[in-house]
């Protein structure tokens, strides 16, 4: 069903992404990133982000920002603060991938303080697609990580967003 673009099998996923099988609805949630995007797909997605399963709320967070849902942009910035690191990592690369300005600020505290590096890369990942002004001063912190992996991270998104001459340096 995922590479079938026939309305009848998106309108099939719909249904499957609530199906009580946490492994048939993950998948019905993945299936529909490959999916022509009907009305009701992002709404049907982002009411997995409550789902008590954290695989499938963290496989519903990816494909918002893969399907580019902007009306998820409150709900994600929300599941930046959930227990399960997946749903929080995926949050934040759903953001970046929205490109949701109003995201700079929590993500900005994401990678100022999460405990995982993975969370905090993401972060910082995530503020260089964003390329707003408003994240230069969260990514100058994020050059004094603990983490070798995030201080890389916010060295690349500063110097991406210096070369393109975005926003973030104008």
């Amino acid at each position: 069903l995922a590479r079938c673009k026939d309305p009848a099998a998106a309108n099939a996923l719909l249904i499957c992404v609530h199906d009580p099988d946490a492994n048939v609805a993950r998948n019905a949630i993945y299936a529909l990133e490959k999916q022509d995007v009907l009305p009701r797909t992002c709404e049907a997605v982002l009411s997995c982000l409550e789902n008590g399963e954290p695989s499938i709320r963290a496989q519903a967070a990816r494909t918002l920002g893969k399907l580019k849902c902007a009306p998820a942009t409150n709900a994600l910035i929300h599941y930046l603060d959930d227990e399960d690191i997946h749903v929080v990592v995926n949050a934040a690369r759903a953001l970046g991938e929205i490109t949701a300005k109003q995201a700079v600020n929590p993500l900005g505290r994401v990678l100022a303080s999460h405990a995982s590096q993975h969370a905090r890369a993401q972060a910082a990942m995530s503020l260089e697609s964003i390329a707003d002004k408003n994240a230069r001063d969260a990514l100058s912190q994020g050059l004094l990580d603990r983490s070798t992996m995030v201080r890389i991270h916010s060295i690349r998104a500063m110097s991406v967003a210096l070369q393109a001459k975005s926003e973030m340096y104008i």
